[in-house]
């Protein structure tokens, strides 16, 4: 069986934009307006071609006074259910960050024999899975489809679905565990200063954020991610967590990545003094700025010496794709190709982006002859994977476009 595949050029105006789906927001910290503009991304298109208006701008501000870097005006809780509502496969950690720091968990003595363990953000209770099964394990996560999977999947796993801000619950544990959630957040002092109520006296908090000194990646996204609404810094978190009451007792950077992770306690008292280098914070971010650029200056490089024909396929229909579109020129260099999209992911396919079609990869298997398009792979997180399956299909590596020479993923 031979398919024809659809190509189509793409449509920059596929998808309307809007305002509706952003709010307005101080400073995380410190409650104030008095901010600065950093940097825009115009028009962001959130996955898959829609009726309703799925583009906004992202903008990046930093707090004049506690120099916290951080999204404002920032998604509001409309915008989340609508925008990232195919965020799929774009997002995740994987089965190696997991397990590393489970380890790291059970090296520093904290999980030991039928203690009870909170994980706030929990997902799909992979996370809490993999712990021993002589710990008592509690997830809470606000999705609740996520959750009634999670309780069919996990039967030994107590799961909690509510708001992180205020959810209650009559168990008190022994340690909480928030890995990579805190930055995702729109009210992260609400949600620690929550976990303060809901504690016991002796109860231990670790939490994993990325920060920006450690700043590792060189995706096109980099360090101020649309992912995230607040971006940390060492110093930035430490303000944070003693606004709310938690003192740190030791803290640990992840070697070969960009994540910072503490172990704090309840403290006998409220810290709301602001400690703050200003010129170490903004030295942080011209820093990382000029990491970024440089990333972007190689991305670019490698694409103008690719040649591209007029029929391409686009490997990732996801963020990254996003980004590919808004932060390269390579639409604008091949502005006489036509395009189809190939993506796994089963919340993408049969849809479009940009006027462009989104199908399975399994639809290659029934191309002839694959080596007369050219293939760009357009994922950070799946890059060696698409390369692996492309090449499995015999296609000559002179036909694909790998965006990076090195993947750095935790």
């Amino acid at each position: 069986m031979n398919i024809n595949l659809p190509f189509k050029k793409l449509r920059e105006n596929s998808t309307k934009f809007t305002t509706k789906y952003t709010s307005e927001r101080l400073c995380p910290i410190c409650d104030k307006r008095k901010h600065e503009k950093l940097e825009i991304l115009r028009k962001f298109q959130f996955f898959t071609d829609s009726r309703l208006p799925k583009k906004i701008n992202f903008q990046t501000v930093r707090c004049k006074l506690c120099q916290i870097i951080y999204q404002n005006p920032a998604y509001n809780k409309k915008g989340l259910n609508i925008l990232f509502k195919e965020a799929g496969m774009s997002y995740g950690t994987t089965l190696k960050s997991k397990k590393n720091q489970i380890s790291w968990l059970k090296k520093n003595n904290l999980l030991k024999k039928n203690i009870k363990v909170l994980d706030v953000g929990c997902f799909d209770g992979s996370f809490l899975s993999l712990m021993p099964k002589y710990v008592i394990k509690f997830g809470v996560e606000i999705d609740k489809s996520v959750i009634e999977e999670a309780k069919k999947k996990f039967k030994k796993i107590s799961f909690i679905n509510g708001n992180f801000e205020n959810f209650r619950t009559k168990e008190k544990f022994n340690l909480i565990t928030m890995m990579h959630v805190l930055e995702h957040l729109l009210n992260p002092e609400k949600v620690l200063k929550n976990l303060f109520k809901i504690s016991k006296k002796k109860t231990i908090l670790v939490i994993e954020v990325p920060i920006i000194e450690n700043h590792m990646s060189n995706s096109l996204d980099g360090f101020i991610t649309t992912q995230h609404m607040t971006h940390f810094s060492k110093n930035s978190l430490n303000n944070l967590l003693a606004k709310c009451g938690w003192k740190i007792l030791r803290s640990k950077t992840i070697k070969n990545y960009n994540g910072y992770r503490v172990t704090c306690e309840k403290s006998s008292e409220i810290n709301k003094k602001i400690n703050v280098n200003v010129n170490r914070e903004r030295q942080l971010y011209k820093k990382y700025k000029k990491k970024h650029l440089l990333s972007l200056r190689s991305i670019n490089k490698r694409i103008s010496k690719f040649k591209v024909g007029p029929k391409t396929i686009l490997c990732g229909g996801g963020q990254h794709l996003e980004l590919f579109y808004l932060l390269t020129k390579f639409f604008k260099l091949s502005s006489h190709s036509t395009f189809v999209i190939i993506d796994s992911d089963i919340k993408k396919t049969g849809k479009s982006w940009r006027g462009i079609k989104i199908l399975n990869f399994e639809t290659l298997k029934n191309i002839r002859n694959l080596n007369k398009y050219k293939f760009i792979i357009s994922s950070y997180a799946y890059q060696n994977e698409i390369l692996r399956n492309l090449k499995n299909l015999k296609i000559h590596s002179s036909n694909i476009l790998k965006i990076y020479k090195k993947i750095k993923r935790y």
